[in-house]
């Protein structure tokens, strides 16, 4: 049967809690000697279930334990006032989580060893968001990103930077179809549908730029978007208006319509190392 002792360690931590034969199990309060305590659960003598741990800086995290590391669901709160809540594995941010920094930025979605990765939603203080792939904290892969005044740019990241084809709306100005390198545009071309070169499918009427045009209709390589700007096809063939090859990529679509400007870095960024039990 558990019965409550107070210990003093020759490192000088002390424990305050239920003891089973030498061995802390069950609730108890533990001061390292450095100030960092731990108020919870124990289980054969390791940090086990639900409690709070908290550093000599400020920092702090309540939630579950697994084997005396964070793992499971929990909060934890920076002295600096960022605030995480979500799933943790081995002391760092992995699984769904919510991420909130004290300059009002918020990012809400998947996490890898303690950064964001996977499909998630970042939003900065000024209105800009960004809804789509994350890889190692940065934008990579297909996303969408929206301006306070509702213009709005969909298309291909790569390393926080705009690369490939996309689809940009500048408030109330036609859609326009872009090709990217690095942050660099290349090319862009308002999607106006092209009498003298038509393309129809299930998906609706298509803007084909291809090698050639026969009675009115596209044939050869080329790519093209819908002219609703719903989808693209980066390197396709065509053959009388039919598309024979090529992958037709669907793009998230905007609530409304977009303006041009800079694409924000995300400055702020979370850190694993405060998270390390």
């Amino acid at each position: 049967m558990a019965e409550r002792q107070e210990l003093t360690l020759a490192n000088g931590d002390r424990y305050d809690g239920e003891v089973i034969d030498g061995v802390l199990e069950g609730f108890g309060r533990y001061t390292w000697a450095d100030g960092k305590r731990y108020e919870g659960n124990f289980s054969a003598g390791k940090r086990q279930g639900f409690g709070s741990l908290t550093w000599p800086n400020g920092d702090r995290y309540q939630g579950d334990f697994t084997d005396n590391q964070i793992q499971g669901r929990g909060v934890f709160l920076w002295a600096n006032g960022d605030r995480y809540e979500g799933s943790f594995v081995a002391n760092r941010r992995s699984g769904q989580g919510v991420m909130q920094w004290r300059g009002g930025q918020r990012y809400e979605g998947t996490f890898e060893a303690g950064l964001m990765s996977g499909q998630g939603e970042y939003h900065w203080s000024d209105g800009t968001s960004y809804k789509g792939t994350f890889v190692q904290d940065r934008r990579s892969g297909l996303g969408i990103l929206s301006y306070a005044d509702a213009s709005v740019f969909t298309g291909f990241f790569l390393g926080d930077r705009r690369h490939g084809m996309c689809v940009e709306q500048r408030n109330n100005s036609p859609l326009s179809l872009q090709r990217w390198q690095e942050d660099v545009l290349q090319e862009s071309q308002a999607i106006v549908t092209d009498p003298q070169c038509r393309a129809e499918d299930a998906d609706g009427a298509w803007m084909v730029k291809a090698d050639d045009c026969i009675n009115g209709l596209a044939h050869g390589d080329g790519y093209a978007v819908t002219l609703t700007g719903a989808y693209i096809v980066e390197v396709g063939r065509w053959i009388l208006g039919q598309r024979i090859a090529g992958e037709r990529i669907g793009l998230p679509q905007p609530p409304a319509s977009p303006k041009e400007v800079t694409v924000p870095p995300i400055t702020s960024k979370p850190t694993a190392a405060a998270t390390n039990g």
